[in-house]
């Protein structure tokens, strides 16, 4: 998922935020970690 008011580089991944009790409790926002490493 990418969005455009997202601190850069505004991609990730929305996942279903689970309480200890495995009741759930809305979502939450995982960034995908950024790198230039390895592009030529």
């Amino acid at each position: 998922m990418a969005g455009a008011h997202l601190p850069f580089p505004g991609i990730g991944h929305v996942n279903t935020r689970v309480e200890r009790n495995g009741t759930t409790n809305g979502y939450r926002w995982i960034p995908v970690n950024y790198s230039l490493n390895g592009l030529k």
